[in-house]
């Protein structure tokens, strides 16, 4: 379930099954909640395209305030792997974000996202999802 994967796909308007297969997968991409989560309601869909990291909310992370807690001592050692296949010349999938409240978080790939800003990058793909229609036109307004 690559980048490549998830851009044709996009191309073709299937990025919502690309979100879904990537997170039905085992660990360490797999993430049932968040999939089971996404078929309660509708929801709108871009991507991937590029945004800039600082844009970006964390919510999973060694600091309590975040809504996904984890030690720090775990969260170090995940993000050194990350870092390791950036640096074997790995392409991580794309984050899977969220438009809320005018603010993009991310809701599956806090530790590409961390590991990919330690390595230097200053934006990466990511898809978005929307929960309501007139979000969906606000943004995508905003980026013409």
């Amino acid at each position: 379930m690559s980048l490549k994967i998830a851009l044709e796909m996009s191309k073709k308007g299937n990025i919502e099954d690309w979100v879904h297969n990537f997170l039905i997968q085992p660990d360490p991409h797999g993430n049932i909640g968040l999939l089971n989560g996404l078929k309660l309601q509708k929801r709108y869909w871009i991507g991937p395209i590029k945004i800039a990291l600082s844009n970006l909310i964390q919510g999973c992370g060694p600091d309590p305030s975040f809504q996904f807690y984890e030690k720090k001592e775990n969260w170090i050692v995940t993000i050194e792997k990350f870092v390791n296949k950036l640096k074997n010349g790995e392409i991580p999938p794309p984050l899977i974000t969220e438009f809320h409240n005018n603010l993009i978080h991310i809701a599956d790939g806090n530790h590409r996202y961390a590991a990919l800003k330690e390595f230097g990058y200053k934006e990466y793909w990511c898809i978005v999802w929307f929960n309501s229609e007139k979000d969906y036109n606000s943004f995508t307004t905003q980026k013409k």
